[in-house]
């Protein structure tokens, strides 16, 4: 099995469970598919004020956002803060900004690309 056969296999079962913290296999599954091929499908982040952990896949949720979903396209910035060692990203939308943490330690860089794509994909109505 290709790792794009196994990421998009994982996805589908993720995709029904948006709303609930996840297991410690489905959160390395998640990190598998934000990175297999470098192709974007989905990330996965931890409010770091309540310790869980969500998998973010056409919609991006938190705990202390006003509303339940904010939709890509809903969003109008994604930001890295000025000090590098830092290891969250704010992400505005057009009600609020609110800070995401990866779930796991690590390059923040290589995750924000993630969010650069999304932003992208979503704004030139590209499929991905």
């Amino acid at each position: 099995m290709t790792a794009k056969s196994r990421s998009h296999r994982i996805l589908s079962r993720l995709e029904n469970y948006e709303m609930r913290p996840l297991t410690k296999v489905e959160e390395n599954a998640a990190g598998e598919i934000a990175q297999s091929l470098g192709e974007f499908i989905g990330v996965y982040a931890a409010d770091q004020q309540t310790g869980k952990v969500y998998f973010f896949e056409r919609g991006l949720r938190c705990e202390r956002w006003e509303s339940d979903t904010i939709l890509y396209e809903d969003i109008s910035g994604v930001s890295l803060p000025d000090d590098k060692n830092s290891k969250y990203i704010e992400i505005t939308s057009n009600r609020e900004t609110v800070k995401i943490f990866p779930a796991k330690s690590g390059d923040i860089f290589s995750i924000m690309r993630y969010f650069d794509r999304i932003i992208y994909d979503v704004k030139n109505n590209l499929e991905f």
